[in-house]
C-alpha cells in the first residue's frame, strides 16, 4: 500500500478522498473526507 502523504504530495489535484483508520488497539476510529477545488481561486479560499 502506498503512503498516503506521499500520494497526496505528488498529486497536484487529488480531488476528493475518504480516509478511514483506527488506533493500534482498535478501540477508536476516525473518518476524514476532503475535497479540493480545481481552479486557483477555489484553492485559495
Amino acid at each position: 500500500m502506498d503512503n498516503l502523504l506521499t500520494v497526496l504530495q505528488n498529486n497536484p489535484y487529488p480531488g476528493r478522498g475518504i480516509v478511514m483508520g483506527k488506533t493500534t488497539d482498535g478501540k477508536q476510529a476516525v473518518v476524514v473526507y476532503f475535497i479540493m477545488g480545481r481552479s486557483n481561486n477555489s484553492r485559495n479560499r
